[in-house]
């Protein structure tokens, strides 16, 4: 991957840089950009919950509370 070209770095709250696996294809005349780095574990826990789920607060704490989110 390395040879290839096949990393980049992304920035990352936590630390300096988080290396990700770069897009595999090429193309000369318009390559490949990176402008956001992956999301943090149950960073969009909520949302999904509540938004595509429909989970209200209350189910969304007693899933917390059990230890499953």
């Amino acid at each position: 991957m390395k040879a290839r070209e096949m990393v980049v770095h992304m920035p990352h709250p936590s630390r300096v840089a988080m290396p990700m696996p770069a897009n595999p294809i090429r193309f000369s005349g318009t390559p490949a950009s990176y402008r956001s780095r992956p999301p943090e574990l149950g960073q969009y826990t909520a949302e999904v919950l509540g938004e595509l789920l429909g989970y209200d607060a209350e189910r969304q704490l007693s899933l917390r509370e059990a230890g499953v989110i």
